[in-house]
């Protein structure tokens, strides 16, 4: 492989969390450990929006595994949860309660349009390279997450289908990874089952350019 080097962009799926989950050994470890390659793993807990302005990037291999945070359903917009930090905390929790709100789509971190536009501004800059987009894991029926966000992985699991096709980069489908001997307690966040079923995912990809 050229340079030998991937990079990995994700949310907390991918990244090392100390919560639930410090024995674990993360998918993209895995695949280091299996492959002659060096990756480099800067997932976090963040959207598209701000994951992906960091452009261009010089690894030749990269993985996208980005979305959940971005597509779920919010009782809370962005800046009502920045204002949130900033007040006293019997105070928000009035806010909240005055509020009374359940969840939904309308206030998601990041709407479909621009998750797209996030996505194509960056395989744009990164012409050349060979990319993976991972779709969004689906969780388990047991899972913390709304049936309705579970629904809503789907659709954006199918614009991340069309953006690979369009932009002539690689797209693995996980919509099968739901069993909950895949998930941790909350049902999204990987299990040390989970990441290796992902791992092997990824492997069979890395495998067809050695």
């Amino acid at each position: 492989m050229k340079k030998n080097s991937v990079l990995v962009l994700g949310d907390s799926l991918s990244a090392v969390r100390a919560k639930n989950g410090s024995n674990i050994e993360i998918w993209p470890l895995l695949v280091q450990r299996a492959l002659p390659l060096t990756i480099h793993n800067r997932s976090r807990q963040l959207q598209t929006s701000k994951v992906l302005k960091a452009l261009p990037v010089e690894e030749d291999f990269i993985i996208l595994n980005l979305g959940l945070v971005d597509c779920a359903e919010r009782k809370y917009t962005k800046s009502e949860i920045k204002l949130f930090s900033k007040i006293p905390k019997w105070m928000a929790n009035k806010i909240k309660q005055i509020l009374n709100r359940t969840p939904s789509f309308s206030r998601a971190f990041v709407k479909i349009e621009i998750f797209e536009k996030n996505y194509v501004n960056f395989l744009n800059a990164n012409i050349g390279k060979k990319v993976l987009l991972l779709g969004i894991l689906p969780s388990c029926p047991e899972t913390v997450l709304s049936s309705s966000t579970r629904c809503q992985i789907e659709i954006y699991n199918q614009r991340l289908l069309s953006i690979a096709k369009r932009k002539a980069c690689d797209f693995i489908d996980t919509s099968e990874l739901q069993s909950s001997t895949l998930y941790l307690e909350d049902g999204y966040h990987l299990s040390q089952q989970g990441h290796n079923a992902v791992a092997s995912k990824v492997l069979a990809w890395l495998e067809q350019f050695r």
